[in-house]
């Protein structure tokens, strides 16, 4: 009875990614949104070009598959294919500095910005001031980071910053090769599951940004990478080693962006769907770390007395409530697909932050104030409205390969001809569109696999989970096409598992 139920839970889960995934692929594809913040050529495109481009990205992306099916036949002994990674590695911090200096960046920019401006003024004053980190203290991990290069390195030079980020993210691709080595041993397939990562330019430009995504994929790889030994070792006291050590790495991952909760819950769910018997009980491991690091972190920052105010965080029906903002993209002037829709917006935060800086209204007041406007927000569009609301929001978030990348190097270099080439390039954005939907067509089939395959492995099942977690969370929360790079670090790895035979993972397992 309980072996039917984890079967029919299994199945269940892999029935809705597959169903979110048909559907990020339909609407990427012939239902896109065009504002800026999806790239520049969004911006001055027609619908109909993006749908072709589209359409001929999704082509390139399935030719992309099927080669990287032939290149797996290649053979290559184990310590050839470790030294070419370590090599790519280097290459790859190599171009990220090269990166940086062709683009001629001048200034972080955004929130990095802002946070960077307060962990100056934390190291001279030993205070945080105004509303930013306030509101925002899931910032306090990067701002951390920010002081401990400046402490270790004497400067808080945004170029500095960008070297030790390259550096985490050259480390994050050796991650994607090692753990895809270990989940499936196939040392070519990982070499190209790594090298997908690398070419994923759109990513790589956020390093640039000095920002959570960076930190974030980074410490996640680290969690995976254990959490991929936990899978493939068959000692019991070493399972509990790697499932603690990912569990940390877990939690770290949640410091660095908020967002990771759903990966936390993922893993909750995936431990009790995937084990069998006694190894059940092994979930408490990341549910009892979770809590203990997140509890020792608060009460480690309460320490630090750095805030004038007590009660810090925006309530998170904030970010629902500008999610469920649907008046600014059905405003009749006939540009829908110009506008980003449940996303950020100036009118939305100026009015959370009046009630929770300016009025300092408890918390639970201001939940209870916009869990009335989200209601009416939601209840006052019809059902056709609606889905048509979701649907964009699903095209905001999960629809432009660019990433907000193109956009954000242009502030960041301050209008260098080099940026504004890439970002207004039709090539460029068919490359990063192409390779974003590579990514999309290995969670399909990867999930099409598990759904015929008798027995899922655990990785799988959470990469599953997670990816339905996030789609489901982000119909209601805040809409941005970076979120979407959440999941992304996850899935290279699992193209070695789409190219292994059923004799292959026979003897494997």
């Amino acid at each position: 009875m309980v072996k039917k139920l984890e079967k029919l839970s299994k199945h269940t889960i892999i029935l809705f990614g597959i169903g979110a995934m048909l559907w990020i692929i339909g609407v990427t594809i012939f239902s896109p949104n065009l504002g800026i913040i999806l790239s520049q050529f969004r911006s001055e495109a027609t619908l109909n070009e993006i749908i072709i481009q589209n359409l001929v990205a999704s082509i390139i992306a399935i030719i992309l598959i099927i080669c990287g099916f032939y290149l797996t036949k290649i053979k290559i002994n184990l310590k050839t294919a470790n030294i070419i990674a370590i090599i790519e590695a280097i290459l790859f911090f190599i171009f990220l500095l090269w990166l940086f200096h062709n683009l001629d960046i001048k200034t972080p920019i955004d929130d990095a910005s802002f946070v960077l401006s307060i962990a100056k003024e934390v190291v001279e004053t030993g205070k945080i001031s105004g509303w930013y980190l306030a509101a925002n203290p899931q910032n306090l991990f990067v701002l951390f980071i920010y002081i401990f290069i400046d402490n270790f390195f004497g400067s808080f030079d945004h170029y500095t910053i960008y070297i030790i980020f390259s550096i985490m993210h050259a480390i994050s691709a050796l991650l994607v090769y090692f753990s895809a080595k270990k989940l499936t041993n196939k040392p070519m397939a990982s070499l190209i599951a790594m090298n997908l990562f690398i070419f994923t330019i759109q990513i790589s430009l956020h390093v640039i940004n000095i920002y959570t995504d960076t930190l974030s994929i980074f410490t996640s790889l680290i969690m995976v990478t254990f959490f991929i030994y936990f899978i493939k070792t068959n000692n019991f006291n070493k399972k509990i080693v790697y499932l603690t050590l990912s569990s940390i790495f877990l939690s770290i991952s949640f410091f660095a962006k908020g967002l990771f909760l759903i990966l936390f819950i993922a893993i909750v769910i995936a431990l009790i769907v995937g084990l069998s018997g006694k190894e059940k009980w092994l979930v408490l491991i990341p549910i009892v770390t979770f809590l203990l690091l997140n509890i020792g972190w608060n009460k480690g920052i309460d320490a630090l007395d750095l805030y004038e105010m007590e009660d810090r965080g925006m309530p998170n029906t904030h970010y629902l409530f500008m999610g469920a903002n649907a008046e600014y993209y059905f405003q009749d002037d006939g540009k829908e697909n110009y506008r980003s829709a449940g996303g950020y917006n100036d009118n939305d935060l100026a009015f959370s932050k009046n009630l929770f800086w300016d009025q300092q209204t408890p918390k639970s007041a201001i939940s209870k104030i916009h869990l009335d406007l989200i209601k009416g927000r939601w209840s006052s569009l019809s059902l056709t409205k609606a889905l048509q609301f979701i649907n964009a929001k699903i095209a905001t978030t999960w629809s432009s390969g660019d990433l907000k990348s193109t956009f954000s190097i242009k502030l960041a270099a301050e209008n260098n001809e080099f940026s504004s080439k890439l970002a207004e390039s039709k090539g460029f954005n068919l490359y990063m569109q192409a390779i974003q939907m590579t990514y999309y067509f290995i969670l399909l089939f990867v999930f099409i696999k598990m759904l015929i395959k008798p027995d899922v492995d655990l990785y799988s099942l959470l990469t599953c989970l997670f990816l339905v977690g996030m789609f489901l969370f982000l119909l209601l929360w805040e809409a941005s096409p970076r979120y979407s790079m959440t999941i992304m670090s996850f899935v290279p790895i699992l193209f070695p598992y789409l190219t292994q035979t059923k004799e292959q993972s026979t003897l494997l397992n």
